[in-house]
């Protein structure tokens, strides 16, 4: 019995560390497909609706969404429209955003001793 005990550790410990690295690799691919959703969303919201800019940063951003990488014990569906509604939250924010800078914005001034 006892010359079972460490190669099932060894064992034990390398699942351990493969399951580890799988969900760091998974957390890192998140992480960078969610700047491109947010690169996305800016685009969207400082764009008009109806704009080709504004279609294409839309599509582009829902197939980011639709090949959002999951873990195995995730269920693929609930993971994918969490992500949609992420990005569909982040072009809200934006819009929001856009809106209220726009009020701050002033027009240039030209100076008059120039």
């Amino acid at each position: 019995m006892k010359k079972y005990i460490w190669p099932l550790i060894v064992v034990l410990l390398m699942l351990v560390v493969v399951g580890a690295a799988d969900y760091v690799k998974i957390a890192d691919q998140r992480s960078r497909l969610l700047g491109h959703l947010d690169d996305a969303a800016a685009v969207v919201s400082s764009f008009p609706p109806d704009s080709p800019e504004a279609l294409a940063a839309k599509e582009r951003g829902t197939m980011i969404a639709a090949g959002w990488p999951c873990h195995w014990w995730e269920d693929r569906q609930a993971v994918k429209s969490k992500a949609e509604e992420v990005f569909e939250n982040l072009i809200a924010q934006k819009s929001q955003n856009n809106k209220q800078a726009d009020p701050a914005k002033k027009p240039d001034q030209p100076t008059g001793g120039q």
